[in-house]
């Protein structure tokens, strides 16, 4: 049990600065980032370039303040997100996941687990070990949701309510990347943590986020670098810049005030490696929350939230006081599993969001399966009507044919009459040839007569003449 503020620290194995060199006495809590979840496996490894650090982080670390609490993070900035879901889509995947984390975080003297994919959501499990219960945290963006599950399962959040405004998501206009007043398209921080409790989680369930690093614009005006003036982005700050935006000290020492006069559990940085660092200490040993940083029942010290990965641009919704039944969870559940079962239940807020529309997709795919199925029966019944076509056409085509055969037949008998028929005009012919003859032989014959019936003629007993012309 602690009776101090949450103070913690995220070190990052890409910052450059040495794991030795973290002044721990500025904290409660350190943040090992990031450990690196591998695509086939769904196994949680460090990084080859860094792992010695991450071996001995926790040692290192306890060297300046033998009471820091360390937790491995998991993913980060530049994870890739389609790993993350596909290792909480399916159980096989996420288990692999889960052994391998926690098999990883103890072998290496971590207290806890924390999740760099800001996507929150679902799994349940259930196991033993026999070792102390988690402290069950996670980190959140600004815009409240899954409210009741974080009352039930979580024993604080860490919000993070910065990263509003940046060159990524408004490049052509200089702004604050925590602002302290809300604009139309740009909330302010206290507006984040605001939202959560008036959402209905508890002062002392909102642990304050506080940025370490700013963001540098070119401004396109000459020497206009006020916010909202248009400028051109880039890359996170540095010191001479032309218009640098970060937290000063007068904005920390604020949101610590903040944080007191809330009656927040804490607040958090992004990240360590930087000189201004010890104003986390600014609070002193005095300031202690109304309600202490106690584990939940069955859980043990030590936690699994979420860190930032990347730019978002958030909007602020309030759900309502009525979205959880009771402010506070902490030490009311008696029911709850070992470490191992806690720590997965913690999952169920780290993964419900991201989990719901891939079961809405899947609900979609399921839909658009069954009108295939119903669309491939259909198109089995077409088929099964074409090859009946098919068949009565080649049913068809083998009359066609055998027609085919008989018109041949006829048409080969047709040339042979056609053949017989092409000598009838030279039969003509000589027929014709005959009866010019023949004409001639009648002409030469009644030409002939009237010599052969010239002659005597004699009278009938009529008196009539008659001619004699050789056949009497």
């Amino acid at each position: 049990m602690t009776t101090d503020l949450v103070k913690a620290g995220y070190w990052s194995s890409i910052s450059g600065f040495a794991v030795a060199n973290i002044d721990s006495s500025n904290f409660t809590y350190l943040f090992c980032a990031f450990a690196e979840l591998d695509p086939k496996t769904y196994e949680v490894t460090f990084p080859t370039a860094t792992k010695h650090e991450f071996q001995t982080f926790t040692e290192t670390v306890q060297r300046k303040n033998p009471d820091v609490k360390t937790l491995l993070s998991i993913g980060g900035p530049t994870a890739n997100t389609a790993t993350f879901v596909a290792m909480a889509s399916q159980e096989s995947n996420l288990a692999s996941f889960i052994t391998s984390s926690i098999a990883l975080a103890r072998t290496n003297n971590f207290y806890g687990l924390d999740l760099s994919w800001l996507y929150p959501s679902t799994e349940d499990e259930s196991g033993y070990s026999g070792n102390d219960p988690l402290l069950l945290t996670a980190q959140v963006f600004s815009s409240p949701h899954s409210v009741r599950a974080i009352c039930r399962n979580l024993d604080w959040i860490n919000v993070l309510p910065y990263n509003l405004h940046s060159p990524d998501n408004f490049p052509n206009q200089i702004g604050a990347n925590a602002p302290s007043r809300s604009t139309e398209k740009n909330p302010s921080w206290e507006a984040g943590i605001n939202a959560w409790i008036e959402a209905g989680v508890d002062n002392q369930k909102v642990v304050l986020g506080l940025a370490f690093v700013g963001y540098a614009w070119l401004p396109v005006n000459g020497n206009k670098k006020k916010v909202t003036a248009p400028a051109k982005g880039a890359p996170p700050s540095y010191p001479t810049a032309p218009s640098t935006n970060f937290d000063d000290r007068k904005s920390i020492s604020k949101k610590i005030a903040y944080a007191k006069e809330k009656n927040l559990l804490g607040y958090f940085a992004w990240h360590v490696g930087t000189k201004d660092i010890w104003m986390l200490s600014e609070t002193g040993p005095g300031y202690v929350s109304s309600q202490q940083a106690e584990p939940a029942q069955g859980t043990q010290q030590s936690q699994t939230s979420t860190q930032p990965a990347g730019v978002h641009q958030p909007q602020y919704h309030s759900q309502g006081s009525t979205e959880c039944e009771e402010n506070s969870s902490r030490g009311q559940d008696t029911h709850r599993p070992a470490w191992l079962a806690s720590f997965i239940s913690n999952l169920e807020v780290v993964f419900r969001a991201r989990l719901a529309p891939i079961e809405a997709r899947l609900d979609m795919t399921e839909e658009l399966m069954k009108n295939m199925r119903q669309d491939q029966a259909q198109i089995s019944a077409t088929l099964q009507r074409v090859e009946d076509k098919q068949e009565s056409m080649s049913q068809a085509q083998a009359r066609l044919k055998d027609r085919t055969k008989g018109m041949g037949q006829a048409l080969a008998r047709i040339e042979d009459s056609m053949q017989d028929m092409s000598s009838i005009p030279t039969q003509l012919d000589t027929v014709n040839e005959g009866l010019d003859k023949l004409s001639m032989s009648v002409a030469d014959i009644s030409e002939a007569m009237p010599k052969y019936c010239q002659g005597d003629e004699d009278e009938d007993s009529d008196g009539s003449p008659r001619g004699r012309c050789g056949w009497d």
